[in-house]
């Protein structure tokens, strides 16, 4: 049962982040560069923080979870892995 609520809080996490990453990359007159800039980091934070949790949710090694470990790293590495350029 704990991981059940585990993988519920971790998936209303990353829709939260997914919400807050969609209005700062949404260009809105009412905030600052910075802000909107702030808040599309604060979503992929959150996305990522979610991912985690609901791997963490999982029982078992699975592809699955394996997969929801990999946007973690892509969207703090920008999408290039752990290299500094994508080729």
């Amino acid at each position: 049962m704990e991981n059940e609520r585990k993988e519920l809080f971790g998936a209303w996490i990353q829709a939260s982040g997914t919400t807050l990453a969609a209005i700062g990359s949404t260009p809105l007159k009412n905030f600052t560069e910075g802000q909107l800039t702030s808040f599309n980091l604060w979503g992929n934070e959150l996305q990522a923080l979610g991912n985690a949790l609901i791997a963490d949710s999982e029982l078992y090694f699975t592809m699955e979870k394996i997969g929801k470990h990999d946007p973690v790293g892509r969207e703090y590495y920008g999408g290039c892995g752990h290299s500094s350029s994508c080729e």
